[in-house]
């Protein structure tokens, strides 16, 4: 089907990306070997640039996932991208500093690091720019074409066809309007034809050849709107319904099934399956983590408490949390037991 095709051409464009970014990092930082030990019989202590080279590569797996890299990519111009870029090159920066501060690892050199993120951020950009230009005017584009036909009326439809040429990821080939309710005795608005025009164009639409049918009617009652949707999916054919989205932009909205509605949901942050089960182990681990950090601060830490005042080492409160839940907070004690009466 269609629109399974166009699923998948999303699906390459993201783990394209995520190979993509891994190539660019084993290239950059095998150049940046390189560039500082001119010959890879000079490297020195290979088992610390190895090291670190898989922390690396597991930050850029994990960026690319959680904060999706190849999101939207192809509505990206060239200069979004290397925003994009720039943003990804000072993220993995910070948290190479941070790496290197918490190993104190002695045998490194700086300066590996520093040619490395120049070099990465040259090649991320030129690759993701050629890629993106493969998949603008190579084959995957060719595959995409769809014969689309636009049902709507003549004041919507060359506004609403300039969008679908401007703003859709992959190409589709409109081939005409066919307005509703409508006589014309014009050919053509804009550059598209006037395939036909009233009521019952439904015949007409069986004399086209035509993949997908957009419908774009935000003054129709909905029970024609209905028999037209229902007549389409008879004929096998993929229908596209326009909901009102009170003008917002779209970049976050998804439409769902709620009590048997269809609804348009708008969220801050649209995370998939996948997403979220790393983002729950990245929590857990880091929890983990930081357990062990507290467990030996409080060997320290709980007998300069208990010496300085009286009461308990751990200070509980009820905190508010995201979307106003509730939750209690540990912490070391910082302040007297009635610091609040003093």
């Amino acid at each position: 089907m269609l629109m399974k095709s166009k699923n998948t051409n999303r699906r390459f464009e993201i783990y394209g990306i995520l190979l993509i970014d891994c190539i660019c990092v084993c290239l950059s930082y095998f150049l940046a070997l390189l560039i500082r030990f001119g010959s890879p019989r000079n490297f020195e202590h290979s088992e610390s640039y190895q090291t670190m080279f898989l922390w690396v590569l597991l930050f850029v797996v994990l960026y690319d996932l959680l904060v999706g890299s190849g999101r939207n990519f192809l509505k990206r111009g060239y200069w979004v991208e290397s925003k994009s870029v720039i943003k990804s090159a000072v993220c993995l920066t910070i948290y190479q500093v941070a790496v290197m501060y918490l190993v104190h690892e002695k045998y490194f050199s700086r300066l590996v690091y520093v040619y490395f993120i120049v070099v990465y951020f040259l090649l991320q950009y030129l690759a993701h720019a050629l890629f993106k230009w493969i998949l603008r005017k190579g084959a995957l584009n060719k595959r995409s074409d769809v014969r689309l036909l636009m049902v709507t009326t003549s004041s919507h439809a060359e506004t609403i066809s300039k969008k679908i040429k401007l703003e859709s990821e992959y190409t589709y080939d409109i081939i005409g309007l066919m307005l509703w309710n409508e006589e014309t005795a014009s050919d053509n608005i804009g550059e598209l034809p006037v395939l036909a025009a009233g009521a019952d164009i439904i015949d007409e639409i069986r004399k086209q050849a035509v993949d997908e049918v957009l419908i774009y009617l935000p003054d129709t009652p909905k029970e024609e709107i209905a028999n037209l949707i229902m007549n389409l999916e008879l004929m096998g054919v993929v229908c596209h319904y326009c909901l009102d989205t009170v003008g917002l932009g779209a970049r976050n909205v998804s439409i769902e099934e709620m009590g048997g509605m269809a609804v348009a949901t708008y969220a801050l942050k649209d995370m998939n399956d996948s997403r979220l089960v790393i983002k729950r182990m990245s929590d857990i681990l880091g929890a983990l983590f930081g357990l062990a950090i507290t467990g030996v601060i409080y060997l320290f830490l709980a007998p300069a408490i208990k010496l300085d005042s009286k009461g308990p080492v751990i200070f509980s409160q009820i905190r508010i949390g995201k979307n106003g839940r509730r939750f209690k907070i540990y912490k070391f004690r910082s302040m007297y037991i009635d610091a609040e009466k003093r």
